[in-house]
């Protein structure tokens, strides 16, 4: 055999007819990610900085979940679905957009984000990255940038 072929085509002798999975699902209210992040610790950094022709805003904020429900979130299979579930992950970035506008200069472009979960013991820390180029068109305040 040949390093740089491969083995070849071969037959499959005895082929599986069916196969089996099975597959559990986690479903988590929307009302219930809304309820922890309302009280949720939010920390966010930014700046904007001059990129050829255009003003880019790079930031990040970290959201710290403290709850004694997030003991049981946070352990177990379900607990690492749960930290995967879109609900939140979609309300973690509405909230870095929002704290992303708040420090840049003018209206914020489309964002690129980099969201990162963590579950440690007793909390949930949810980090987002974001990157944005200020709109020219239009400042926050109404008036031409």
């Amino acid at each position: 055999m040949n390093p740089w072929q491969g083995p070849g085509i071969r037959k499959v002798r005895h082929p599986h007819p069916e196969t089996v999975r099975v597959l559990s699902f986690v479903q988590v209210g929307d009302a219930f990610w809304s309820s922890l992040l309302e009280d949720a610790d939010v920390i966010s950094e930014g700046a904007t900085s001059p990129e050829g022709s255009s003003l880019v805003y790079r930031g990040s904020t970290s959201i710290m979940v403290r709850s004694d429900t997030m003991a049981l979130v946070t352990h177990g299979s379900k607990g690492r679905a749960m930290i995967i579930d879109p609900h939140l992950r979609l309300r973690a970035m509405r909230i870095a957009r929002r704290e992303a506008q708040a420090r840049a200069p003018g209206m914020l472009g489309p964002l690129q984000m980099d969201l990162f979960v963590h579950a440690e013991a007793r909390a949930l820390r949810i980090d987002i990255d974001v990157d944005a180029v200020v709109e020219h068109r239009a400042s926050r305040m109404g008036r031409e940038a």
